[in-house]
């Protein structure tokens, strides 16, 4: 799937997917994330939370960017930093979910997702300095402009 594609997907997901697991939930387990990260960026949150490794295959199935298996988080290697960014963080959402015994459908999954790449207390940093835009949190963290203002839309009553 495109970036694109991939976009629309989350996007739908968030507004009008299956969501079980509380909001307030999902951005306490990405907040126990970062604490507990063994290094920088998604593998580090990967490393932290004891998930397996990242490992890039670009002969994954066609049409599939990202899989989960009990051996490691596999990524198709394309497209930009940005997008394989937010390829490591849904499967690792998908890892984290199971191991605490919750479903994981995709609703959940995007939402865990953002929060891990853009956690509230930097939402709450870039609010408190008058920077709290999708541009400025793409720049902050790496992540796609199309998942940062999906992120600031499913926070704005949080902030």
């Amino acid at each position: 799937m495109s970036e694109c594609g991939v976009a629309v997907e989350a996007a739908a997901e968030l507004r009008g997917g299956v969501h079980n697991v509380p909001a307030r939930v999902l951005e306490l387990m990405a907040d126990q994330a970062w604490e507990a990260r063994d290094g920088d960026g998604a593998e580090g949150l990967a490393r932290g939370q004891k998930a397996p490794p990242v490992k890039y295959d670009p002969e994954l199935p066609q049409g599939q960017d990202g899989l989960l298996t009990t051996q490691a988080i596999y990524i198709r290697p394309r497209g930009s930093p940005a997008y394989v960014l937010m390829l490591i963080l849904h499967e690792l959402a998908h890892w984290m979910l199971a191991k605490a015994g919750l479903d994981d459908p995709h609703g959940d999954v995007w939402a865990l997702a953002l929060a891990l790449a853009a956690p509230l207390a930097l939402l709450r940093r870039l609010k408190a300095a008058g920077e709290l835009t999708a541009g400025r949190l793409a720049a902050e963290t790496g992540m796609p402009w199309w998942a940062a203002a999906l992120r600031l839309d499913m926070t704005a009553v949080m902030l």
